[in-house]
């Protein structure tokens, strides 16, 4: 199957995995910020490459019966590539939806029958 990628993504994948080579590579890019920040830096290492294969959404909004006293929640729900940062606002969002729902339930039993709620909720959010 065939992969679509951005500018940005392509010029990650591609991108030298030695130092003298990566330094050079910076300085193709766009604007100068970032060759000019890791030109003058002290290198502590050499380059390490990240690879992370894609990112996971799991639908629990989609089961007939929701397991009781279980409550995915951030990435037990939804893993995306840390590159672009989106991890840590999704799962603050999510946090905050559980925190309403944590408000607005009374005895645990409510609590039991809102699980699927959250994730339905969840789902829009992320969606």
């Amino acid at each position: 199957m065939p992969i679509q990628l951005t500018r940005k993504e392509y010029h990650l994948l591609h991108s030298p995995g030695d130092a003298d080579g990566f330094l050079t590579y910076a300085g193709t890019l766009r604007t100068p910020t970032i060759h000019n920040a890791i030109s003058r830096a002290k290198r502590l290492d050499g380059v390490a490459r990240y690879g992370f294969p894609e990112s996971v959404r799991r639908h629990f909004e989609r089961l007939d019966v929701f397991p009781r006293g279980l409550l995915p929640i951030a990435d037990a729900i939804c893993r995306f590539n840390p590159v672009y940062g989106q991890g840590m606002s999704v799962a603050a969002l999510e946090a905050c939806l559980l925190r309403k729902l944590l408000v607005t339930a009374g005895a645990e039993g409510e609590m039991s029958s809102r699980a699927s709620l959250i994730h339905c909720l969840i789902s829009a959010a992320v969606t």
